[in-house]
C-alpha cells in the first residue's frame, strides 16, 4: 500500500486529492466529497469499500473506488454518517451506500466484509456483506488463494472481550507503522489492561515505547510497556 501520496502534511488538511503516480491510488484530507479527479479511478461495486480512513495520527483517507451515478463516497471522521464502518480503533471504512441497509452479521459465523488482493499490481477491493453487533469487532476469520496468485482474506465478528491484566515487563500495546510518504500507516494492537494507576502508550511516538523492528522499506514495529500516570 505504497501507492497513496501526498506531497505534505498540510495538504491533507486541504479540499485535496492527491493521485499517486504508482498506481492510481488518491490521499485526500478528510471532509473531502467526490470530485472530477475520481474519473481515474474505477467504479465501485455497490458495496464496495469507496474509501478508507485513518485518525491514528494527522488524520487522511485514501480513495479506493468511484461510487456510481451521483452519489458520494464521504471522507470525514464521523464514524455516525451511515456510511462507515469502523475496523480497529483508528481505521474507517467509507461505503457508498447506508451501511444501514446491511444485514446484522451472526457472531463467528457471517462474513462481515471481504478483501481481495489479486497481486500483479493490481488494486485491492474490500467488499462488504454486513455489519458486526454492537458491541462486537472484526477479526481475520480465514484467507485463501485466488485463481490469479493473490489472497483474499474474510472477516467475521466476534465480541469484545476485556482485556487481562498486565504482568510486570509484559508490553501492553504493540504497533506497526508503514511510512508513506508524508503520512504515517500505522496499527495498534491491545495486549493487556495496566494495572491501577498505570498508563499504557495510545500511539508509538508516546513515552514508555521503544523500537523493536525497523526496516528501511517495511513496516517498523514498536512495543509499549505500561508507565506510571502523570499527575494533573
Amino acid at each position: 500500500m505504497e501507492g497513496c501520496v501526498v506531497s505534505s502534511i498540510d495538504e491533507v488538511r486541504k479540499d485535496v486529492c492527491v493521485v499517486s503516480s504508482i498506481d492510481g491510488r488518491m490521499c485526500c484530507n478528510m471532509g473531502g466529497v467526490q470530485t472530477a479527479d475520481d474519473a481515474s479511478l474505477s467504479e465501485c461495486h455497490p458495496w464496495a469499500v469507496c474509501a478508507r480512513v485513518d485518525t491514528y495520527g494527522t488524520p487522511w483517507a485514501e480513495k479506493l473506488c468511484r461510487c456510481p451515478g451521483q452519489s458520494l463516497c464521504s471522507l470525514g471522521a464521523d464514524a455516525a454518517d451511515n456510511h462507515t464502518l469502523n475496523d480497529g480503533p483508528t481505521r474507517l471504512l467509507k461505503t457508498c451506500r447506508s451501511v444501514n441497509k446491511l444485514p446484522v452479521c451472526r457472531l463467528f459465523t457471517d462474513t462481515t466484509w471481504i478483501v481481495t488482493a489479486p497481486g500483479s499490481g493490481q488494486p485491492t477491493e474490500t467488499r462488504v456483506r454486513c455489519r458486526c453487533p454492537s458491541g462486537s469487532q472484526p477479526y481475520l476469520h480465514r484467507h485463501s488463494p485466488t485463481s490469479g496468485g493473490g489472497q483474499r482474506f474474510r472477516f467475521a465478528c466476534s465480541p469484545k472481550q476485556p482485556q487481562p491484566r498486565c504482568m510486570r515487563k509484559q508490553p501492553c500495546r504493540l504497533f506497526t507503522v508503514q511510512k508513506r510518504s508524508d503520512v504515517e500507516e500505522a496499527r495498534a494492537y491491545d495486549v493487556c489492561e495496566c494495572p491501577r494507576n498505570f498508563t499504557c502508550a495510545s500511539r508509538h511516538t508516546e513515552r514508555g515505547v521503544v523500537s523493536t523492528l525497523s526496516s528501511p522499506s517495511g513496516p517498523r514495529q514498536y512495543t509499549a510497556y505500561c508507565t506510571p500516570s502523570q499527575s494533573t
